[in-house]
Order: structure tokens, then C-alpha cells, then sequence
């Protein structure tokens, strides 16, 4: 099932895990190195704090194991040299100023929303209608699917449409636009 939250956490998260990947795939690591390895895994651990089940089983398989294959590598000595690409990550991951996962997820959320509303407005619009008001009011924990493309909706995280009190999907789509099937 398709979400639009999934996708951009997916995208957040994504260059940070390659990141890790080739940080731990050497026999032995330097202080900078465990340094580097140790940020990230902090980073992606509070991410999944923050992204939970959007965070994806397999991201999170991933990640273990390339945990479990770097506490296997050994301190190396002084004069040992990193190869280019594994230098690169480490610059990368210890330059790196990243924000809090929370923040992220608040401005992924965000992003969400007004595109959602957007597509909602649009769609009126474009058959002469003014669009109804948006609400963001959570009576009820609610999850569907959009009728329209199969999206998985949350009412904490989508915004309602006043008029007919459905969650809005990122397509735009409400109930106001709803024909059961079978009906003309």
C-alpha cells in the first residue's frame, strides 16, 4: 500500500543508510570511521523513534546488520588508510548538520497536507465550484484507504474536508466526489 509519507521518509532516509553501508563494509575502522559510524547510527535510531512503521522493515533489517558487521571490525592501526569512497562517507556523515527526524517528519507532514489541499481546491475548481474548508479536527482515529487511488489515509496526519467530513487525499479526492459503484 502506497503512502506519501512512507515514500518521503523512504527518501530521507535512504542516502543516510548507503552512508552506513559504506562506512562498515571494511575489516577494520578508524576513529574517525567509528565516529562517523557511531553519528549515523544515532541519527537513524532516533529517525525510528520519530518514523516508526514508516521507517520500513526492511530499513530497519538493513541497518541492523550493517551494525552487527561493523562491531565485528577491529580497531585498526594509526597509520592505516581508508579507501576514497569510505574517506568521502566519512567527511559526509561528520560534516553533516542534520535536523531532528521530529522536525523532519513535522515538515514531510506538513509538505503533505498542502499539496493534499492543493489537489482538493483543484478539483472543485476545475468544475466551477469554490472548494469547501479544510479542517483538521481528529474526533476519531480514523486510517481508510482512498477510494479514488488506494492511498492510505490518516486523519492525524491528512486534513478533513468540512463538507462532507472525509479525510483528504493526497490526490485531492473527498467524499463529496464519492459515487458508490453500481450507482449512475
Amino acid at each position: 500500500m502506497k503512502s506519501p509519507i512512507r515514500d518521503k521518509v523512504y527518501d530521507y532516509l535512504s542516502p543516510k543508510v548507503e552512508l552506513l553501508a559504506t562506512l562498515t563494509k571494511t575489516p577494520q575502522y578508524t576513529n574517525e570511521q567509528h565516529a562517523a559510524v557511531t553519528k549515523i547510527t544515532n541519527h537513524l535510531r532516533a529517525a525510528y523513534s520519530v518514523f516508526g512503521s514508516d521507517f520500513g522493515d526492511v530499513t530497519l533489517e538493513r541497518v541492523q546488520g550493517y551494525v552487527q558487521r561493523f562491531s565485528h571490525c577491529k580497531v585498526s592501526d594509526p597509520d592505516h588508510r581508508v579507501g576514497s569512497i569510505v574517506r568521502t562517507a566519512i567527511d559526509q556523515v561528520l560534516s553533516a548538520n542534520w535536523a531532528s527526524p521530529k522536525l523532519i517528519v513535522e515538515e514531510m507532514i506538513e509538505a503533505v497536507r498542502k499539496e493534499a489541499m492543493s489537489n482538493h481546491a483543484r478539483k472543485f475548481i476545475t468544475r466551477g465550484l469554490p472548494p469547501p474548508q479544510i479542517i483538521r479536527s481528529i474526533k476519531h482515529h480514523r486510517t481508510p484507504n482512498c477510494y479514488a487511488c488506494h492511498d492510505h489515509l490518516d486523519n492525524r496526519v491528512n486534513v478533513e474536508c468540512e463538507a462532507c467530513g472525509w479525510i483528504i487525499c493526497l490526490c485531492g479526492a473527498c467524499g463529496c466526489n464519492f459515487a458508490p459503484a453500481g450507482s449512475t
